[in-house]
């Protein structure tokens, strides 16, 4: 694979040092991020598809009215290997470790309340 293309827009470099991150909503780190990645697909309508495939395992595991188990399935999918991302020479592990630049990085985790004492 070759290398992931760097962040060279100045407006999102800003935006990734930790202390600006955490003034701004987790939606709009969440819109950031995606945009970041989106950045990594040639504008292919299939490389567009598996973008879009990505980005709403992203939307759905942050979210907060869609069923746990669609949750769930966002999640385990964002932690294993992205076969969308690879296909089109994106690496799964550059998009999680976008996904930590932006502080967003909670949509990987699950926490089961159940376990809560």
């Amino acid at each position: 694979m070759g290398e992931q293309k760097e962040i060279n827009n100045t407006k999102f470099t800003a935006l990734i040092k930790p202390h600006i991150l955490n003034y701004l909503a987790f939606d709009f780190r969440i819109r950031l991020a995606t945009n970041v990645i989106s950045k990594q697909f040639n504008g292919s309508p299939e490389e567009m598809l598996m973008f879009a495939v990505i980005k709403r395992a992203i939307v759905d595991s942050a979210s907060k009215t869609i069923d746990e188990d669609d949750i769930l399935s966002a999640k385990s999918f964002l932690k294993g290997q992205m076969m969308p991302a690879e296909v089109c020479g994106v690496s799964s592990e550059w998009i999680r470790n976008t996904l930590k630049k932006f502080n967003v990085d909670s949509c990987l985790y699950t926490i089961h309340c159940d376990d809560a004492i």
